[in-house]
């Protein structure tokens, strides 16, 4: 079975100047900023399925991306 990745809108981090905190928030629609996405690093942690997730909010991620079959384009037109 295929698996697909899910674009995130934006231009990953830079390795050298990674912004504090979780290295996605800056262009995640879920992240809590202020908050702790944009001051902690989320741990890995082992999901469900075999998958993995350094995300505070793993459940609004996959509860998005399994309710629609071809999955979002996150950030682009997504709620959580």
């Amino acid at each position: 079975q295929a698996k697909v990745l899910h674009r995130i809108v934006g231009q990953p981090p830079s390795l050298i100047r990674l912004p504090p905190g979780c290295a996605f928030h800056p262009r995640c629609p879920y992240a809590e900023v202020p908050g702790r996405c944009d001051t902690d690093r989320p741990e890995l942690v082992d999901l469900p399925g075999g998958q993995r997730s350094a995300c505070f909010f793993p459940e609004r991620v996959g509860s998005i991306v399994a309710e629609s079959p071809g999955g979002p384009d996150v950030g682009e037109g997504s709620a959580p």
